[in-house]
């Protein structure tokens, strides 16, 4: 969200979800905004090829706009530890 809020003038909500949906894991980040054009900088590129290394194809970066708010939503296996 840095990017897309560090310059705004208004104030803006963020708000974090995590959820486990069957064998995945979802982590949304949304803030109140609209989405830049050009939403694929280095940033965003540097964190799917993260995600890529990690995890292979299992491995998700979506960014839309959805009501009124940008959210980035990273899926990812879950994988349950046990200690």
């Amino acid at each position: 969200f840095k990017h897309g809020v560090e310059k705004s003038s208004t104030r803006v909500a963020i708000r974090i979800e995590a959820a486990r949906a069957g064998d995945e894991l979802r982590v949304s980040i949304c803030n109140s905004g609209a989405l830049s054009a050009g939403v694929s900088g280095i940033g965003l590129r540097n964190c799917r090829e993260r995600l890529d290394v990690m995890f292979g194809a299992k491995a998700r970066l979506d960014l839309v706009s959805k009501n009124g708010e940008v959210v980035a939503r990273v899926m990812i296996p879950y994988e349950k530890h046990t200690p």
